[in-house]
């Protein structure tokens, strides 16, 4: 959760108005400055004093949204993108969800953008300036996946209580210029009920709160639904125009019900005659949960998709699978340059003799994040590992201590000398 100084109301009563502090003296001081012909002088002071407490307004209005002290501080202000250009703005930006286990490095060399997952598990007082002011050397556009304490633990409740808190988290990527958006995913648990309509109304006035500066007014916020109430609700959709918010348009395999209510396939994509400022596209796997590699044809329907729009940002999750995620990446962004004639020689998708086979074998142990390593039987020489991603394997009721026999596996890639691993439909566990 946020600090403990972040946690409170951002409340600062107004004093009296130098204006209304005049009206309350004795005549004998302040002799005509209401109901009279004003003296130059007296006109003077009266501007003065309506000037001064305009100033006040201001500054209390932005202790009240940010916890600013007083005004915006200039450095603050000099250090945002001098070029004037929001991040992301007439682009198509493909990149994956997490740099999938490659360096920030390497992975700019392919790709210039990603989605910033760890920000989502930060609850606590995580600094990103080193972090963004490397991205920005390497030319990479972020989005930030906002932390779950706002989406997940609260709701979007409150949201005064915690934004300045999130605010001065996610400044440094503002001020190098390269956040293109914020990611608002919320549980499935969140459902179109008039509360949560209250909370989103709530949150949307207070990102487009005018008293912010122009880099944070024009941020894009892209929100993620996993309740298929929402899909349907003209009062969801005036709230997102009302306040320039975005759907995020989203590919799921739900096949063991962890996207909640949601039927596999896509969720709040255009149509044809949508030609739309913005979209935001996020597939999680052609098979199930966070695997399976998508062919050419999905590609090309996402490509019209984001060709449609001004701008676009497509992310692939496909986390069981890395490479998987990062080839799905690469040939969307070959494709996004092809009218430019600037194709990368770089290979493309994961080869190898084994993809697509048929296997069984025996877990050896839980690795590390979750991941279950498992010895395959007729592996090829020297490759005889594979493992099983947890976010795919999970809710599927199989046994999974060590000893056990897995039938019915598939190989999906070959990855540092690893066979990654998918459970099929028919799959039995033997102990």
């Amino acid at each position: 959760m946020p600090p403990a100084s972040s946690c409170v109301t951002w409340d600062r009563p107004l004093q009296p108005g130098l204006l209304q502090q005049l009206r309350e003296m004795q005549p004998s001081s302040v002799p005509r400055l209401v109901g009279q012909p004003l003296s130059a002088d007296e006109y003077l002071l009266s501007a003065m004093a309506l000037r001064q407490d305009a100033q006040s307004h201001a500054d209390a209005d932005n202790y009240l949204t940010f916890g600013e002290e007083a005004g915006w501080d200039a450095d603050d202000m000099l250090a945002s993108n001098l070029a004037g250009q929001r991040p992301g703005l007439g682009e198509c930006l493909v990149g994956t969800c997490g740099f999938m286990g490659t360096g920030a490095a390497k992975y700019a060399q392919r790709l210039r953008a990603v989605e910033l997952n760890c920000t989502f598990h930060d609850q606590g007082n995580g600094c990103y300036e080193k972090q963004a002011a490397s991205y920005a050397k390497l030319g990479l556009r972020v989005v930030v996946k906002v932390s779950g304490y706002a989406t997940h633990s609260v709701a979007l409740g409150d949201p005064t209580q915690w934004w300045p808190w999130l605010h001065a988290k996610y400044a440094p990527f503002v001020n190098e210029g390269i956040l293109v958006g914020l990611l608002w995913q919320l549980p499935p648990s969140f459902n179109c009920t008039e509360e949560h309509l209250r909370r989103l109304e709530i949150l949307g006035q207070l990102l487009r709160s005018r008293s912010q500066r122009t880099a944070w007014l024009e941020l894009r916020h892209v929100f993620e639904f996993r309740h298929s109430s929402w899909f349907k609700s003209s009062a969801l959709r005036e709230i997102m125009r009302r306040h320039s918010l975005s759907l995020v348009s989203l590919h799921v395999m739900n096949d063991t019900g962890w996207a909640g209510d949601l039927n596999s396939g896509w969720h709040a994509l255009p149509d044809e005659t949508d030609e739309g400022d913005f979209v935001y596209l996020r597939c999680f796997g052609a098979r199930s949960r966070s695997i399976g590699l998508y062919d050419m044809s999905f590609l090309k329907e996402a490509m019209a998709v984001a060709k449609r729009a001004t701008s676009a940002v497509i992310m692939f999750g496909q986390g069981d699978a890395p490479q998987q995620a990062l080839s799905n990446a690469w040939e969307l962004q070959d494709l996004c340059c092809l009218s430019q004639g600037s194709l990368s020689s770089l290979p493309l998708r994961s080869g190898g003799s084994e993809v697509g086979k048929r296997v069984r074998g025996v877990v050896l142990r839980r690795g590390r994040d979750g991941l279950i390593l498992v010895d395959v039987e007729g592996g090829p020489q020297g490759c005889r590992t594979g493992y099983l991603g947890s976010r795919h394997s999970r809710r599927r009721g199989l046994g999974l201590r060590a000893g056990t026999v897995l039938t019915n596996l598939q190989v999906e890639s070959e990855e540092k000398g690893h066979l990654v691993l998918s459970v099929c439909e028919a799959d039995t566990a033997v102990s």
